[in-house]
């Protein structure tokens, strides 16, 4: 974060970035003594991002696609089975993964073949599907997921504060 951005006195700072930058700006900013609201993006909720900024991501809000303490059933079960096998908090990256397997899986189910067109035709009809991040609206101009989380980092823990949904994708 630059000086002269913080010689504007901000009244918040929004902020969009990957695990290492949402880290070292974290850390910056808590090192210039800046006490304003801080939004992110879903990488400052995830857990690789909190290993790397440590206690200056407290505080922090994050439009996140996914935190491990997720409410969602099968995202529960995901980050229970995933800290078992690992040892540590499931981050985002796993979870999408997770994710577009169900959401394959489902597709090659409704086709009943592995055929390419029909499976990709197939993709096309998912809708309201639950996954571990999101329920998707699978469109043709690539849209998918309809949901997120407002999240604020407490204690290294990202904390929801409300589920975000539309009810509907809008193509």
């Amino acid at each position: 974060m630059s000086p002269a951005a913080m010689d504007s006195e901000p009244d918040a700072i929004f902020a969009g970035a990957l695990h290492m930058e949402a880290a070292i700006l974290t850390q910056q900013v808590r090192a210039m003594g800046v006490d304003v609201p801080f939004f992110g993006s879903n990488a400052f909720a995830d857990p690789v991002t909190i290993r790397l900024a440590g206690d200056a991501l407290n505080g922090v809000y994050s439009a996140a696609g996914w935190v491990p303490n997720t409410p969602n059933p099968i995202g529960a079960a995901l980050s229970a089975k995933y800290k078992e096998l690992y040892g540590e908090d499931c981050a985002k990256a796993a979870a999408q993964i997770y994710d577009h397997v169900l959401v394959i899986t489902e597709a090659i189910r409704r086709a009943g073949t592995t055929d390419r067109a029909a499976v990709r035709d197939a993709m096309n009809t998912i809708s309201d599907f639950q996954g571990a991040i999101t329920r998707y609206d699978l469109r043709t101009n690539g849209d998918a997921g309809r949901g997120g989380l407002l999240a604020q980092i407490v204690d290294g823990v990202p904390e929801i504060i409300k589920p975000i949904y539309s009810e509907k994708i809008i193509n």
